[in-house]
């Protein structure tokens, strides 16, 4: 339960809430379980603040500062946070379905098991969050950096990461069906069990990436990069793979028909399955 007055203070005046904040920053704000649905809260600082349970559906939060703010549980969905500041806050199992986030700082930032479905992520910073079980499925990535996240068993079918950072990231056994990840950079990932049916990864970079037992049926693979990478036991069931070269990567027990074995050069490629 939200304390009576630290809401009324916030739902006065966002400036001298500030201020207030500025004056007493021993003061733990507690906005448990408050209503703030559709207020408009531009550059309010909220750091550390407990609004956990929150009703902050279509809230404005632009160039808000939510630094270690815990938002588990809370309701965001459809709320704007365009620059918003949430390096480690706690956003575990909240809604942020079609939330705006771009570009916004959510390094360290824990969204396990959170719903990010049809969120704009364009360009966000969302190095070694924790993503897991997290539902990002349409999702706009673009241009995001994912660098060493945790997006084990997370749902991003049909996500967009064109040109998305994805470096040393964890997306073991996550769905990825249909995602666009088209000039994404995936070196040294982990993709293992992932089911990448239908996804683009045309011009990716998946140098030493590790994708055992992935599903990659009727994926797009033309031109990407995967020197060093482990697909063995990766079913690429009418994958495209027009120029690829696979050079130095274990295909070991890997099932590659024979659209795959046309375009690409497996003259190197170690344990290939006749």
């Amino acid at each position: 339960m939200a304390n009576p007055e630290h809401l009324d203070r916030l739902r006065k005046n966002v400036n001298a809430w500030n201020e207030w904040r500025q004056a007493n920053p021993e003061i733990v704000p507690d906005l448990s379980g408050a209503d703030l649905s559709a207020t408009v809260l531009n550059h309010v600082n909220l750091s550390q603040a407990d609004l956990s349970h929150a009703n902050l559906h279509a809230a404005i939060l632009d160039e808000a500062f939510l630094v270690r703010a815990n938002l588990s549980n809370a309701d965001l969905s459809m709320a704007h946070l365009m620059d918003a500041v949430l390096v480690e806050a706690n956003l575990s199992r909240a809604n942020l379905s079609y939330a705006v986030l771009m570009p916004a700082i959510l390094t360290l930032a824990n969204l396990s098991e959170a719903d990010l479905s049809g969120a704009d992520l364009a360009r966000a910073h969302l190095i070694t969050a924790n993503l897991s079980g997290a539902n990002l499925s349409k999702a706009n990535l673009d241009g995001a950096d994912l660098s060493g996240v945790n997006l084990n068993n997370a749902n991003l079918s049909n996500a967009m990461l064109m040109e998305a950072m994805l470096v040393g990231s964890n997306l073991r056994n996550a769905n990825l069906t249909g995602t666009l990840l088209a000039h994404a950079r995936l070196s040294v990932a982990d993709l293992s069990e992932a089911n990448l049916c239908e996804a683009n990864l045309s011009e990716a970079e998946l140098l030493g990436a590790n994708l055992t037992n992935a599903k990659l049926n009727s994926s797009i693979l033309s031109r990407a990069k995967l020197t060093g990478a482990n697909l063995s036991r990766a079913d690429l069931t009418d994958a495209d793979a027009a120029g690829v070269d696979f050079t130095g990567v274990n295909l070991r027990e890997a099932s590659i028909p024979d659209s795959v074995r046309y375009y690409a050069n497996l003259a190197t490629a170690a344990g290939i399955r006749e």
